[in-house]
């Protein structure tokens, strides 16, 4: 990956993590949490596609953790606009 690759993913995620900040601290906190649940998509998305498409392996912590977002799924169901999206991120959290 080249280096201005990395820094707009870097700034990428510091502008994410202050939208959600500045959402909170403005009382807007639907709006904090789609945010915050759209980028935890986007992560397990990533997640399903390397695991899909690469050697990477699932390490005992990271399996651990993937199940905390599936009992949080479960208990904050998610609306998908995009099946496939959902089809890949469903099949991560219910291996």
């Amino acid at each position: 990956m080249g280096n201005s690759r990395f820094f707009l993913l870097i700034r990428s995620a510091a502008i994410d993590k202050w939208g959600a900040l500045h959402n909170l601290r403005q009382n807007k906190n639907e709006v904090a949490i789609n945010l915050l649940e759209s980028q935890l998509d986007d992560g397990l998305f990533n997640i399903a596609y390397m695991l899909d498409n690469t050697d990477f392996k699932i390490d005992p912590a990271a399996k651990q953790t993937l199940n905390k977002i599936r009992e949080y799924r479960k208990k904050y169901p998610r609306e998908y606009t995009n099946d496939y999206y959902k089809q890949k991120i469903n099949s991560l959290l219910d291996r």
